[in-house]
């Protein structure tokens, strides 16, 4: 383990003889991760600026405490503040597969972000452990004095090599919230990318497996992923490229909308995502 920077930004990069990974510290934002002799799995762009506070185009943006845009407050930051918070680094493994970034409320504060609205007192902490396969584990614990309502996801931004020949399996028969119209609409068969897409599964979660021309990604169904988020925006967007979209979709493990988390003083939520990728 090194440090390293992302342009401006600081983060922690990690090589062994059996993975290599880098993690921003700013978000707790995996950016790259490659098992030895494999390719990326996370895409990242080349044009993004890494630049304090800005959203993140790429890798898996952690959200929380609240997913998309707020209606009543247009200026707040999209997907919650925890991506614009330096965390730091609590530890680390011996042979660096195991690393837990954490970050509080009051961090959170003393960073002059703006949490006034959602005020509560909290410990995050983001987990990773890296090898063969990689698994994710998001925690939340209430420290506050009264439960709280959040929302959550991780925003896996999976590297493919050709968007016309994915397909997305495991959600067939499953509804979704189309954002278009607010009404929900039955998933027919897997889910393919042919323009701009954006799926809210609100009860469901895996398996789930994408289906590259070369690699398929398989999606575990593991502890507090209770929604499923499927994105790609179809061209050209903030910091991505027309080629940029082309070449990830976003399946997204969560807890929104109608499965938001509601945890009492004193109680820890957990997150988990288990992700592995073998060749077609």
């Amino acid at each position: 383990m090194q440090p390293s920077q992302l342009k401006s930004l600081p983060s922690i990069r990690l090589e062994t003889e059996k993975f290599e990974a880098e993690i921003l510290l700013q978000g707790a934002q995996l950016m790259h991760f490659a098992p030895e002799g494999q390719k990326a799995w996370i895409f990242r762009s080349p044009n993004t600026p890494y630049a304090p506070m800005r959203e993140i185009y790429g890798g898996i943006p952690v959200i929380f405490p609240w997913f998309g845009r707020l209606e009543d407050a247009p200026n707040a930051p999209n997907h919650g503040f925890v991506r614009q918070a330096t965390w730091k680094l609590e530890s680390a493994s011996e042979d660096n597969s195991l690393v837990t970034l954490s970050l509080d409320a009051d961090e959170v504060r003393a960073q002059n972000i703006d949490t006034t609205l959602w005020p509560y007192d909290f410990v995050a902490r983001m987990i990773f452990s890296f090898g063969e396969t990689l698994d994710l584990r998001f925690e939340i614990e209430n420290q506050y004095a009264e439960p709280f309502r959040f929302e959550c996801a991780l925003h896996t931004y999976f590297a493919v090599e050709n968007l016309g020949a994915v397909r997305v399996e495991g959600l067939d028969g499953e509804s979704f919230r189309s954002p278009e119209t607010g009404k929900f609409e039955p998933q027919n068969g897997d889910i393919q990318f042919n323009g701009p897409l954006t799926q809210f599964f609100e009860t469901s979660n895996g398996p789930i497996q994408i289906r590259d021309q070369n690699r398929t990604f398989q999606l575990a169904p593991c502890e507090g992923w209770h929604s499923t988020i499927v994105w790609n925006p179809g061209g050209a967007m903030a910091d991505l490229s027309e080629d940029d979209s082309r070449n990830f979709v976003c399946v997204e493990a969560g807890a929104i909308q109608q499965s938001a988390i509601t945890l009492s003083p004193g109680q820890t939520y957990a997150l988990d995502l288990g992700i592995k990728a073998h060749k077609i």
